[in-house]
């Protein structure tokens, strides 16, 4: 029997158990919605955490945090300003600032905005500069792309390049009275998420200080996270251990790539796991399924066999059907994934997807190859019927 025939005969078996098959189909569906979104999710954090990592520097690039962020360590292990200028003075470190982030709204001539604040980086590993200056004080420079206006519609920084904004700072925690603050965009520059997958807009230490103070009052200014430059690549372990000796925790390019590795191997090893259990319960239940149909059906085989079907034939429909329950499953899930991910784009626009296309395939692929496996079975049984004692018994 030629191919295209066994495919139809395959088709219309399987449509004609349309009921029975939905069950198992939705399972095989949702299993491989599934394994897509935890493949999307992972490539896409990996790409984010490694963009972030590569972005933020080289490897002369240290991040210090303090004990006193988790609730650890003495009080007296806070990063202030005179912490930073005693880095300063080690051996061997080119430079030393705080890290500042200030979530604020904006207004320009046309509509509302939110910007991510923070203070440049070092000059030696900011992102590319597309147009226009790095900033001064009052001024800032913003991403290309991920700028959110009220609408949540995503605004070109190219659009802003040279106007005035107009910050609008609360005075303290809670509170309803706000400082207006006016900017003007000085530059745009090539957008780059960190790990919670924020654009940042830069501008100036001294003016990032400023608008710091003007939320926290009279409180003193301490940080969280400062960077640490040292003059060569291998000065940096010496570097740390003096600052962990001090009480900090510290954290550079060849620690975050290390922790990228652990979390990659946990990802591969969750989607193992997922996929043992998608080939047991695809097993299970196609097995079940298909030998169950071979039962209710053994008259129909059984005058197949008497016209002429041979007993590799009937197996080959039987197998058949196993695969199509499987592809058609798999398609089902990668169009239950896609319309999830395109939900997500449009309530999270500033989160670009990271979709490996190579998996759709795959998936397919594997889903008709574990239902394959499981029609074996079922498959051999149907082709061990005898079509006279078939017939005698119907």
């Amino acid at each position: 029997m030629q191919f295209q025939d066994t495919l139809r005969m395959s088709l219309d078996s399987t449509f004609r158990q349309k009921r029975r098959i939905v069950p198992v189909l939705t399972g095989i569906s949702l299993s491989t919605t599934l394994i897509l979104i935890i493949i999307i999710a992972g490539a896409t954090i990996s790409n984010i955490v490694t963009q972030q990592i590569l972005g933020q520097g080289n490897l002369r690039q240290i991040t210090v945090m303090s004990p006193n962020n988790t609730g650890l360590g003495p009080s007296s292990n806070i990063i202030n300003d005179s912490r930073i200028a005693s880095w300063q003075t080690l051996p061997h470190v080119a430079g030393a600032y705080p890290n500042l982030e200030l979530d604020v709204t904006a207004t320009t001539n046309t509509m509302g905005i939110m910007l991510f604040l923070s203070n440049q980086p070092d000059q030696n590993v900011r992102p590319e500069l597309l147009q226009g200056t790095w900033p001064q004080d009052q001024q800032i420079i913003v991403p290309d792309t991920g700028i959110l206006n009220k609408l949540d519609q995503n605004v070109s920084g190219s659009t802003l390049l040279g106007e005035t904004i107009t910050l609008r700072i609360p005075t303290s925690e809670g509170s309803q009275q706000y400082a207006v603050i006016p900017v003007t965009v000085s530059g745009v520059y090539k957008a780059t998420q960190n790990i919670l997958g924020q654009i940042l807009t830069f501008t100036t230490l001294s003016f990032m200080k400023n608008l710091v103070k003007e939320s926290l009052g009279s409180a003193p200014l301490m940080y969280q996270v400062a960077t640490i430059m040292a003059d060569q690549p291998q000065n940096v372990s010496e570097i740390a251990s003096i600052i962990q000796k001090q009480g900090f925790s510290t954290n550079d390019i060849e620690d975050q790539l290390s922790g990228e590795t652990r979390w990659l191997r946990g990802i591969i090893i969750i989607g193992i796991a997922l996929a043992l259990f998608i080939f047991i319960l695809v097993s299970l239940s196609i097995g079940n399924l298909l030998a169950s149909s071979v039962l209710q059906r053994r008259k129909e085989i059984g005058i197949m066999l008497a016209i002429g079907f041979t007993n590799r034939s009937i197996g080959q429909i039987v197998q058949g059907e196993a695969i199509v329950i499987g592809i058609v499953g798999a398609i089902g899930g990668i169009l239950i994934a896609l319309i999830s991910l395109f939900a997500f784009t449009l309530m999270q626009p500033q989160i670009s997807l990271d979709i490996p296309w190579w998996g759709f395939p795959c998936v397919i692929a594997i889903s008709a190859l574990l239902c394959a496996l499981a029609g074996i079975l079922p498959a051999r049984k149907a082709m061990r019927l005898d079509v006279m004692q078939t017939l005698r018994e119907e």
